[in-house]
């Protein structure tokens, strides 16, 4: 089951206030394009959550854990190393969730890179 058949057949999702989720990505090579960057892949979560089936929601916490893998480039590394950076960039991928008031939306994320010798 995927995460967004799971949150649609949630029971009674209009009491749901608070909701955390971390999702986590192993061996992810920064040169191939990736669906962890692309609008098309979220879009869906972000009209679910902003829209009328969880209308009590106050706080929605993401955490993504992303693992970098086998790679030597030194420009990559210096841009998205920062978290906080990688942070903002996720945060644009739900427009609806931070346009809708009186939700709090927080993006988080660790980053583990590992080099190859």
């Amino acid at each position: 089951m995927d995460m967004l058949t799971l949150l649609r057949k949630t029971s009674a999702p209009t009491s749901i206030e608070v909701l955390r989720m971390k999702l986590a990505w192993e061996y992810i090579t920064p040169k191939v394009e990736n669906p962890i960057f692309s609008q098309t892949e979220w879009d869906s979560l972000d009209v679910l959550l902003a829209g009328p089936d969880y209308p009590a929601l106050k706080e929605v916490v993401i955490m993504f854990q992303i693992g970098f893998d086998d790679y030597e480039d030194l420009e990559f590394v210096s841009l998205n190393r920062s978290t906080d950076a990688l942070s903002l960039r996720l945060l644009t991928l739900f427009p609806r969730l931070r346009r809708r008031e009186g939700l709090d939306v927080q993006i988080s994320t660790k980053i583990d890179i590992s080099y190859s010798m």
